[in-house]
């Protein structure tokens, strides 16, 4: 097979599954982008696994008790040991398990090496001490009579063993793939609660040194769905390796098995080579240039629209990088891109795709053909291991396809016929483009008409819905019936459904008042993009009680009179108004606090409420990133009715601001959360600090601010 005579988009599942493998294994990632996709390791250390999976274009999550290992990356820090962070990590696997592509765990074996068994005799004689065995395959909790150091750090490996095992299963529970490595002699693998997994998943072993590293290390690579096979290869013998001999430092001994730790770089490339594959198996798509990757992603482009480039490698280029693609086979210890063939290509060159495959060499009219599983590609003349091998032997190679850089003639004449990023830019759904061609371009009866119908329509309804919305508005919270009095919240969610609005639990949610801790509920609406909590809410009450005597006293600092009795008197309009009420009598016990001081913002007055100081807002964790709408998505309104529509379209266009300051103040909040939040402000009249709950939405809370903005984007299009 020619990579160079077939379109682009070919070579991407060049070396992935047949179309039946596919339908097999179903399509669970349709329609997402490998950029939306999550790759979560969990004992991460320099999270070099992480790095490489990043650079492929993966979002990760590297996880370890500690970061003190890893550089130029963010480690979240979770001790599984700790009941409470290993149920906030389930809590997270739950809530992102859609779009996670796969979870790795590598617990450490310091306390199960076989290394341990060795007498090391003669570095005894020296002086030194010799670590011990502290399990066996008939004690793997621990041998009898371990004390001091050696049974704290056993129990607390054994602590981390269960934690391994219980979010394996949870993996399992929610079909994300999952893999655990140790070395292949590791009594780690006798753990009772591991080897109960065993039988779940498959187990692939292999040498690390096949796999770039410096050392024969047999290792097993277990995961929940057989995705790592083609990993199962042995040492052949061809070349040196590094020592195991410890070395004296100083008066103990270093051993090379902590060298071991880190994956090699090659074997990082190998696995993610692997996950991409995995991942376009269930249906991602990997697109190579801006023109692919529009139509599929969350990619903000209307800032192109005037002028303002995104930094960055979150979009692909206008063109593509790669002018043609050429097949190699590649002995499998060798790393490609530190032979000698490599470096003759031309700069820019890079490996696009990999795989480990067994096949056999071909010769047809001077053609070299690599065929393997009823597959054939044409390869290069100058692949290395052509000159190490006889024909039609049937051996274990990696193919790889390196992208050729396109010659500097060959990219201008693309990027002319590409044109500006600008004519590309202007991606809008199609409810969006809908409303603007129904509004710019129909005649105006007809859109009066149309209107007239809309509201005849749900007026209808709403008289129908009156008793019904009545009964709703009964068996809400006491605080809610307040906040949302005369809405009609039955008609507003049989609307979003008549319009297949993604955000099917909105409504319910608006009922049951919006949540301020814990992980937000999705809108579906916006791009994926995590942001876990800081710390959990028990955490969060912990730390409060030495954390909201600082604030009561920060509050009871007032240094400019007129603008503490401004936020006093905005405190009052809105206690008036239901949104707030004081809290005199509960005090300060069990009770997050927040402060609220005001902002000058020229010759009007800003009222805060500062919920991060005493830890509520890192509490909550979101799914997605929200984004509020500027001043690029009307220019890109504009710029799509101009090219659709005939720019006599917006010629008479007249815009109007809707001031939308008090929109939060029309939702409330879940009952746990106003149990729990209380804003500490400054009574200017009687001269102390007084403590205030909330029923309506603080505006300083990001948590709810997602499906906020998403309501309010479908408010302003409904208005159209």
């Amino acid at each position: 097979m020619d990579t160079n005579a077939v379109p682009k988009k070919s070579v991407e599942t060049d070396f992935t599954a047949s179309s039946d493998a596919k339908c097999q294994r179903g399509k669970q990632f349709e329609s997402k982008n490998i950029s939306e996709l999550l790759v979560i390791e969990i004992f991460a250390g320099t999270a070099r696994l992480s790095k490489t999976a990043r650079e492929a274009g993966f979002q990760v999550l590297p996880i370890d008790k500690s970061s003190s290992r890893a550089t130029q990356i963010f480690v979240a820090s979770y001790d599984v040991t700790v009941p409470e962070q290993l149920d906030a990590l389930k809590e997270l696997l739950e809530t992102e398990a859609q779009r996670i592509l796969a979870v790795h765990l590598a617990p450490a074996c310091g306390t199960a090496s076989r290394a341990r068994e060795k007498k090391l005799k003669s570095f005894a004689k020296r002086g030194f001490k010799i670590p011990g065995p502290l399990r066996s395959t008939e004690k793997p909790l621990g041998l009898d009579g371990l004390q001091g150091l050696d049974k704290i750090r056993t129990e607390s490996a054994n602590l981390v063993y269960s934690a391994t095992a219980v979010l394996v299963r949870k993996c399992l529970e929610l079909n994300i793939l999952c893999s655990l490595e140790n070395p292949a002699n590791s009594l780690f693998w006798f753990f009772p609660e591991i080897s109960e997994l065993l039988d779940l998943g498959f187990k692939v072993s292999f040498h690390n040194c096949m796999h770039g590293g410096n050392r024969n290390k047999l290792t097993t690579w277990w995961s929940t769905k057989d995705v790592f096979s083609e990993l199962a290869v042995l040492c052949d013998a061809g070349h040196t390796h590094a020592k195991w001999n410890p070395t004296p430092v100083g008066n103990s001994l270093s051993f090379p098995t902590a060298e071991e730790a880190a994956y090699p770089f090659l074997l990082c490339k190998r696995l993610v080579a692997i996950l991409v594959q995995h991942a376009i198996e269930l249906g991602a798509e990997n697109p190579i240039d801006m023109e692919e990757q529009l139509p599929s992603g969350h990619v903000t482009s209307h800032r192109w629209v005037i002028d303002m480039l995104p930094k960055g490698k979150l979009v692909k280029p206008l063109v593509s990088e790669f002018q043609s693609y050429k097949n190699f086979i590649i002995d499998v210890a060798s790393d490609p891109e530190q032979s000698q063939v490599f470096k003759t290509l031309p700069k820019g060159a890079r490996i696009v795709h990999r795989q480990l495959q067994w096949g056999t060499i071909r010769v047809d009219e001077g053609l070299y053909t690599w065929v393997t599983n009823n597959k054939s590609y044409e390869i290069e003349a100058q692949s290395p291991l052509l000159d190490k091998i006889q024909l039609g032997e049937t051996m274990q190679a990696e193919l790889i396809a390196v992208g050729m850089p396109r010659d500097p003639w060959d990219f201008l004449a693309r990027a002319v016929e590409a044109g500006h990023p600008r004519s590309l830019a202007v991606h809008l759904n199609d409810g969006v483009q809908n409303m603007l061609r129904e509004n710019f371009s129909e005649e105006p009866h007809k859109v009066v008409k149309a209107r007239v119908q809309f509201l005849k329509t749900w007026t209808a309804r709403c008289k129908e819905l009156e008793q019904a919305e009545r009964d709703l508005h009964d068996s809400l919270e006491p605080h809610l019936r307040n906040v949302l009095e005369g809405k009609r919240l039955l008609l507003f969610k049989e609307i979003l459904i008549s319009l297949q609005y993604p955000d099917t639990e909105l409504v319910d949610t608006i009922c049951q008042g919006f949540p301020l801790t814990g992980w937000m509920p999705k809108s579906h609406v916006f791009p994926p993009h995590m942001k876990r909590p800081t710390h959990s809410l028990d955490a969060a009450k912990r730390l409060a009680k030495g954390v909201n005597h600082s604030i009561i006293k920060q509050v009871s600092e007032q240094s400019d009179p007129e603008l503490a009795a401004e936020v006093w008197n905005q405190s009052l309009d809105e206690v008036s108004k239901g949104w707030t009420w004081f809290d005199d009598d509960g005090g300060t016990e069990g009770k997050i606090l927040a402060k609220r001081f005001g902002l000058k913002q020229g010759d009007k007055i800003r009222m805060i409420d500062d919920c991060s100081v005493g830890g509520f807002n890192a509490s909550c964790g979101t799914s997605e990133k929200f984004r509020v709408h500027a001043v690029d998505e009307l220019a890109a309104y504009m710029c799509w009715c101009m090219t659709n529509l005939g720019r006599e379209a917006m010629q008479q266009v007249v815009g109007k601001t809707y001031d939308l300051k008090n929109a939060y103040k029309q939702y409330g909040v879940r009952a746990q959360d106003r149990d729990l939040l209380r804003i500490a402000v400054w009574d200017h009249e009687q001269g102390r600090v007084r403590l205030m709950g909330t029923n309506a939405l603080p505006l300083e809370l990001s948590g709810p601010w997602a499906r906020f903005c998403a309501s309010q984007w479908l408010s302003g299009t409904l208005e159209w």
